[in-house]
C-alpha cells in the first residue's frame, strides 16, 4: 500500500470511501416517493419551470414572488411541488476528471478544494459524495490518489471532494472557522448533483480527528463517518459523555491501531494516545448504546491503519436517517446549532471560546461531575423527542428556536402539541406551506428532506407557525 508522509508518522493519506450507486429516486415530503409509473400524474411543465426559476433566483424578494405563483398554481398542495423538486435540474454537465476551486471561508481566507468527477457523470442523476480530510502536512490531492489506488474503477460511482488546509472540523476551533464545513458542503451540493442522503466523511490521523468532530458537530450532514487513526478531541475528557451521544442517529466506524499510543512528539502519551482515547470511546459507546463500531487492529501503529474492507463497504452504503424522532446535540458555536428537525435561529449570549475552566472545589465534591456540570453551563444544547402527536424539546443558549416538521415525523393532518422545557408552547393544527418548504430547501440546497411546516419560538414565548 502506498503511504504518504504527514505529521509524526507515515499514514495512508486521508481515507474517504463511499459505496453507493447514484439513483434518480424522487423524494416527497418526509421520505422517498414510490417510483413513478405510467399511472403517475403528468408532469406539470409550468410548475417545473417555476420551481427551476425559484432556485435560480438569487434575490430573496424575487424568490418570494415566485413562491406565491407556485402556491397559486398548485392551490397550496405541497405534494406536486415535492415531486417537482425531485425532477428539477439545476446542475450543468461536467467533464470527468479533477478540478480545483477555491471556497471563500473568511474575510481573508480561502480553502482549496479538489473535486474528482467520475467517468460517465450524468448531471441529471444524483451521486453520493465522498468528503475526505487529510492528515497533518497533507493535502486534498492525497485523498484522491489514495482512493484511486484503493477502489480502482469503483471510484467512478462517486463524486470525491477533498479540501486542503481545512478549518472548523474540530471542537477546538474559532466561531468563524466553525462555519467552514457546512459552507463547503452547501457549495458542493450547489455545484454538483449530490445525493444528500448519502454523504460520508472519512479522515486519517488529524483528518480522523476531523471526521470525529464533524460527526458530532455536523451530524445532520452525513449518512456515516469513518475516522481512521484519529479520535474525538476536546479540551476536557469530561466533555466526551456529553458530546459523543450527538451521534445517536449517525453510524460511525472508528478504526485505529493497537500500538498507536504516542503523542504529537512521538512520546508515549499518559492517556494512551489515540488507542487509549478510542478505548474510552468504545466503552462509553457500549454503555450508551451508540451506533459506533470500534475496531482496534492488533500489532498496528499509527502509520498503516486500514479498515476492514467489508465493514467499510457496509457503512458506505448507509443512508441518512430520515426520521430521527429523538435527537441530542451539545454544541459550541452558532454554526453548530442544528440537528434534524431542531434548529437554533438565534444564539443566546456569547458562545464559550476558552479552553480552560477554573475549578474551585471544597468538600467531598466529585471533580468529574463538577467539570461536567460546568461544561453544561458553557455549551449550547438542542434536544428532543417526537412521540405520536407530541413534541418535546430542550434548549440551552437559544434565543430563538425553529421546529421543522414533515409527514415522516408526525401526522400533519392532526393537531400537535409542542412542549419546550416544562411548558406547552404550541397546541393545535398546523398547515403545510409551499413557501416554507421551498425556502428551507433553498437554504439547505437539499431536495430530499423537505419541511413544509416550521414552528418558531422565542425565549419565554409561545410558538407560532411561520
Amino acid at each position: 500500500m502506498t503511504e504518504l508522509r504527514a505529521g509524526r508518522s507515515a499514514y495512508p493519506a486521508v481515507l474517504l470511501v463511499l459505496a453507493a450507486w447514484a439513483s434518480p429516486v424522487v423524494t416527497a415530503v418526509g421520505g422517498p416517493l414510490p417510483e413513478l409509473t405510467e399511472q403517475a400524474a403528468p408532469v406539470n411543465e409550468d410548475l417545473d419551470r417555476l420551481v427551476g426559476d425559484y432556485f435560480g433566483e438569487p434575490d430573496a424578494k424575487a424568490r418570494a414572488k415566485i413562491a406565491v405563483a407556485i402556491t397559486e398554481l398548485v392551490e397550496g398542495d405541497v405534494k406536486p411541488v415535492a415531486e417537482a423538486l425531485g425532477r428539477v435540474q439545476l446542475w450543468t454537465p461536467q467533464s470527468p476528471g479533477e478540478i480545483t476551486f477555491e471556497l471563500k471561508t473568511g474575510k481573508n481566507r480561502v480553502t482549496p478544494v479538489i473535486v474528482r468527477i467520475p467517468k460517465g457523470y450524468d448531471h441529471t442523476q444524483r451521486y453520493p459524495l465522498i468528503l475526505g480530510l487529510h492528515g497533518m502536512g497533507g493535502k486534498g490531492l492525497d485523498v484522491v490518489r489514495y482512493l484511486q489506488y484503493q477502489l480502482g474503477e469503483r471510484l467512478d460511482e462517486f463524486i470525491v471532494a477533498a479540501p486542503t488546509d481545512y478549518k472548523g472540523a474540530w471542537f477546538r476551533t474559532t466561531p468563524e472557522e466553525a462555519g467552514d464545513p457546512p459552507a463547503l458542503l452547501g457549495e458542493l451540493r450547489r455545484r454538483y448533483h449530490v445525493d444528500a442522503e448519502r454523504v460520508y466523511v472519512v479522515g486519517y490521523s488529524m483528518g480522523g480527528h476531523g471526521a470525529f468532530g464533524m460527526a458530532t458537530l455536523f451530524t445532520d450532514e452525513f449518512a456515516a463517518a469513518i475516522p481512521i487513526a484519529g479520535t474525538f478531541v476536546s479540551p476536557f475528557r469530561q466533555s466526551l459523555p456529553l458530546i459523543l451521544p450527538n451521534v445517536r442517529n449517525l453510524p460511525v466506524l472508528a478504526v485505529w491501531g493497537e500500538e498507536d499510543v504516542g503523542d504529537d512528539k512521538r512520546k508515549v502519551s499518559p492517556t494512551g494516545g489515540i488507542a487509549g482515547e478510542n478505548r474510552r470511546v468504545k466503552r462509553l459507546a457500549a454503555e450508551l448504546s451508540l451506533p459506533i463500531n470500534a475496531v482496534e487492529l492488533p500489532g498496528v501503529g499509527h502509520g498503516n491503519v486500514s479498515p476492514p474492507v467489508d465493514e467499510m463497504l457496509e457503512f458506505l452504503q448507509m443512508r441518512r436517517d430520515p426520521s430521527q424522532g429523538a435527537v441530542t446535540h451539545w454544541f459550541r458555536y452558532p454554526a453548530h446549532g442544528r440537528i434534524a428537525w431542531l434548529r437554533q435561529r438565534k444564539f443566546a449570549g456569547q458562545p464559550w471560546q476558552g479552553d480552560q475552566i477554573t475549578v474551585m472545589i471544597t468538600g467531598p465534591t466529585d471533580v468529574d461531575e463538577y467539570i461536567t456540570d460546568t461544561l453544561k453551563k458553557k455549551l449550547a444544547y438542542l434536544g428532543g423527542t417526537i412521540t405520536g402527536q407530541h413534541i418535546e424539546a430542550e434548549t440551552r443558549k437559544s434565543a430563538e428556536l425553529e421546529v421543522l416538521l414533515h409527514d415522516g415525523l408526525i401526522d400533519l393532518d392532526q393537531p400537535i402539541t409542542l412542549k419546550v422545557g416544562d411548558k406547552i408552547r404550541y397546541e393545535g393544527e398546523v398547515e403545510r406551506k409551499v413557501g416554507t418548504m421551498l425556502e428551507i430547501a433553498y437554504q439547505d440546497w437539499d431536495f430530499q428532506r423537505l419541511f413544509p411546516v416550521r414552528l418558531v419560538m422565542r425565549a419565554r414565548s409561545n410558538a407560532w407557525q411561520e
